[in-house]
């Protein structure tokens, strides 16, 4: 006679979907959060409970659901510094699509089939796992009920990863409805009026990534202050007068468009969802460009990386008067890190080929500069004819970026250990192993090139300078973290004022408390115009 082969212990599945369901809660640590808790523990029991009740596969996918919630979290907080927002994820995963375009090109395909699979993995190892213990059924039960209830125990530590996506589904729904405030908000701006004839010039530029991180940072704030240093004495010398303070901006580590959105709108626009319902009514609501153009100005915008191509439509729902995209520019150097065309030619462009072609008005200038765009290269060189970096023969570029070979073969040392602590590649790859202070230099660059682009301006008119970040670095920069700097300079020292009478301080260094946030700018932007 036969006899059964021996049943599985309930106790195993109740560890093996244990094990399962930690490991779903583990990104959570990357959030400042316990990556375990008695909660985790109350979640693990209602697994058991789905699969006990012969709801095997419902449980399954139940935990596979938390798990890609808990990896889109984590991957939210490092790319952003912040836990975005479903709804905001959703509409943010076509920039995503594009981004990996300009990346890693066609490789973006079988990236993307990849994680698929491991999710398809992951869900199918769960369900096999969950099957464990049930030939006791009712014992699994119980031990299932027995874990719901401790977790509710008063020193339970939470840890419910579930209750933080009701939360944000929750949150998101209410986005929904704050946006009709926000567009109440956006209507509420004064209108333009005729400019005086002394109205200034006002060129505002937008460095990419440029973060208070560079002032806060003991590794890199030694250099950054040596080259503010060494920047201030020349532009006065020139005869600009400075200030300078901390802006607030309303995204971290990426997200550009919405942080141009919120200095261009007056309005604080700090989500995707936002950005779309306000830019969708651009034409009716009140903004910079058209306060400036009903003031008697020249609006130019200028986005050198923008170029019309798969999933990307060159716009200008602002109606600038002018637009300087990548084709404008007749580049055709190499192609230097994610924004190709590096910044100092974009400004020579501007001066020789923008500026002076509008001399009877005044101009206002929105330009978003990219060379400081993560990944963080060795910056270009700069040069004394910008000209020079538009040829194919350029010999004074730095190498342009990998090849997809020695991409594939960067990712698969990455985690090998050399003598310095970091694989040979890895050191590569990050330029003497530090990110921060690779992205320092790109950021003295382009500060360098902005100061030669101010020195070499001919005003024929007062003119405003602005210099500012869009929003805080990606990756090196704390949770939470959103100061950026912005350095007002200006051919007569009284067009500060409405600047230094909101909290920025005379120089190029800026107080360490945040005077004011990105939308907060629209008003004294205008202030700058005298009446006629």
């Amino acid at each position: 006679m036969a006899t059964d082969a021996p049943a599985t212990p309930p106790w195993l599945a109740a560890l093996a979907a244990g094990a399962l369901w930690f490991a779903t809660a583990a990104p959570a640590s990357s959030l400042g959060e316990p990556p375990t808790g008695l909660g985790v523990v109350g979640e693990v029991g209602v697994v058991l409970l789905l699969a006990s009740v012969g709801w095997r596969r419902t449980a399954a996918a139940a935990w596979l659901a938390v798990f890609a919630f808990q990896l889109v979290r984590m991957t939210s907080q490092l790319a952003m510094a912040e836990e975005g927002l479903l709804i905001d994820l959703l509409w943010l995963l076509g920039h995503v699509w594009v981004l990996a375009d300009d990346w890693v090109g066609l490789w973006r395909l079988p990236a993307l089939g990849l994680l698929l699979a491991a999710l398809a993995l992951s869900g199918a190892v769960a369900s096999r796992l969950l099957r464990v213990g049930s030939d006791h059924p009712r014992v699994l039960r119980g031990i299932s009920l027995a874990l719901v209830l401790v977790s509710f125990l008063p020193f339970a530590p939470g840890g419910w990863v579930t209750l933080v996506l009701v939360a944000n589904l929750s949150a998101s729904a209410e986005l929904l409805q704050d946006d009709q405030a926000l567009v109440q908000e956006a209507l509420d701006h004064a209108d333009p009026y005729p400019a005086g004839p002394d109205a200034p010039d006002v060129h505002l530029y937008v460095v990419e990534s440029y973060g208070a991180l560079l002032f806060r940072d003991r590794s890199i704030a030694g250099p950054h202050k040596g080259l503010l240093e060494d920047l201030q004495p020349r532009l006065e010398a020139d005869g600009w007068s400075i200030a300078s303070g901390l802006s607030l901006a309303p995204v971290s580590g990426g997200r550009s468009w919405i942080a141009d959105a919120s200095v261009l709108l007056g309005t604080p626009v700090a989500h995707e969802t936002s950005y779309r319902r306000l830019m969708g009514l651009a034409d009716t609501l009140p903004h910079l460009p058209a306060w400036f153009e009903g003031a008697g100005y020249h609006t130019v915008l200028v986005r050198p990386k923008d170029r019309e191509r798969p999933g990307v439509e060159l716009e200008n729902p602002l109606a600038f008067d002018e637009t300087v995209f990548f084709a404008d520019l007749d580049y055709e150097g190499p192609r230097l890190g994610w924004g190709w065309v590096p910044d100092q030619y974009t400004l020579g462009w501007l001066r020789e080929e923008v500026f002076p072609g509008e001399t009877q008005r005044p101009s206002f200038v929105f330009t978003h500069l990219v060379t400081a765009h993560v990944p963080w290269r060795a910056p270009p060189y700069l040069v004394e004819d910008w000209r020079t970096l538009g040829t194919p023969t350029d010999e004074g570029a730095p190498t342009e970026d990998r090849t997809v070979a020695e991409e594939i073969g960067f990712h698969l040392h990455r985690f090998r250990r050399g003598p310095q602590g970091l694989g040979a590649d890895l050191r590569s790859y990050m330029q003497e192993g530090d990110p921060a202070r690779q992205y320092r230099k790109v950021i003295a660059y382009d500060l360098r090139a902005l100061t030669r682009h101010t020195l070499a301006l001919e005003a024929e008119r007062p003119m405003v300078v602005v210099w500012m970040g869009d929003h805080a670095p990606p990756g090196i920069t704390a949770r939470h973290s959103f100061a950026v700097p912005v350095h007002v300079m200006a051919t007569d020292p009284a067009l500060l004022e409405p600047f230094l009478e909101r909290g920025f301080a005379p120089g190029l260094f800026p107080p360490g408390k945040p005077a004011l946030g990105h939308h907060e700018l629209y008003e004294p932007l205008t202030e700058l115009v005298p009446r006629d």
